[in-house]
């Protein structure tokens, strides 16, 4: 009877890979394990291997079964009731800058991710304005999707500082809520408005005439600084004025409250828009004559009684008088 001879496992290592030099040892990097013998895997491991593959093959294929077949039903149904529309995009409004680039009205991004417009300078309301922002249903729904300028610069520019609102298409599940969403038409952003206003030299004139008006108990006051030689307005003040923030967002209610009952008219532009008594603007050029054939100098000083006395040639000793309109 013949037997069947075991096949044995030589555990002898191959020649080529006992003479190592060892002469060259130290140039390996033991901690790349440079220089060691490496041993092949066992077939056990490979059988191992094997195994956890095919435990996850099973386990997806199971759920597949059960996505696709068992509730593949109630998803079909879930999935039917999601609802695309096309939302609104907003574009970005046109910043406003003044004469050096500083930044007067700009887009700040609020924590629940809306759109407000920001105004550096409060006091300049009178100059910047404010906007209306898009407005929505009780049930959340645009019907107003424009932002619209309502005073100033944002009025007067508001073509040019709105933009061009995109659209983007959203997925909502049956709860309402957004499950994708994808831009099909771009928004684009409004022009840049530059001003000649200096926003320095703003800030100074608007404290200097509110510092006159307080201290001398006026109700309002106005002022206006321009460039002789280009005839640019470099800063324009109307005291009192309002906050345009304030105005843009609707509230405080008690501050809009108050420009409406104030003495001084926060809404009205004095500068421009208030009615004055005219001035005589033919003074001006009788005394730049009278400087420039050397009647007076700048430091000439002219009582003025309000009055004009004339003698008459006709009655010695006697004069005609003639007083302004407001004389006392």
């Amino acid at each position: 009877m013949r037997f069947k001879r075991k096949r044995r496992h030589d555990p002898e290592i191959a020649p080529d890979e006992i003479f190592l030099d060892v002469s060259n040892t130290p140039q390996f990097d033991r901690n790349q394990f440079e220089g060691r013998l490496e041993k092949p895997l066992s077939s056990s491991t490979f059988a191992l291997i094997y195994i956890l593959l095919g435990i996850l093959f099973l386990v997806l294929v199971i759920r597949t079964f059960q996505l696709e077949v068992i509730n593949g039903s109630a998803f079909a149904v879930q999935s039917a009731r999601n609802s695309l529309t096309a939302e609104v995009l907003f574009a970005p409004r046109g910043v406003i800058k003044d004469r050096n680039g500083e930044i007067l009205a700009e887009n700040i991004e609020m924590a629940n991710g809306s759109v407000r417009r920001h105004y550096s300078i409060p006091s300049m309301g009178q100059i910047i304005g404010y906007v209306s922002y898009p407005k929505k249903d009780s049930r959340g729904r645009y019907y107003d999707i424009a932002q619209n300028g309502l005073a100033g610069i944002e009025a007067t520019y508001n073509k040019q500082l709105t933009g061009t609102n995109g659209k983007v298409l959203v997925e909502r599940d049956a709860l309402g809520n957004i499950r994708s969403q994808g831009t099909i038409d771009p928004a684009q952003a409004g022009q840049t408005v530059i001003l000649s206003i200096d926003a320095h030299l703003e800030k100074l004139f608007a404290k200097a005439v509110s510092d006159v008006v307080k201290s001398k108990g006026f109700i309002a006051g106005a002022g206006v600084i321009v460039d002789i030689r280009t005839g640019e307005v470099r800063a324009l003040v109307s005291f009192p004025s309002y906050d345009p923030n304030v105005m843009s967002s609707g509230g405080p209610a008690k501050i809009i409250r108050k420009y409406n009952t104030e003495i001084g008219h926060p809404f009205l532009n004095h500068a421009v828009q208030g009615i004055y008594t005219p001035g005589s603007i033919v003074k001006p050029f009788v005394a730049a004559g009278a400087l420039t054939d050397g009647v007076i100098t700048p430091r000439t000083t002219i009582n003025d009684t309000g009055k004009l006395s004339v003698p008459d040639p006709y009655h010695p000793g006697k004069s005609f008088v003639y007083t302004g309109w407001k004389a006392l």
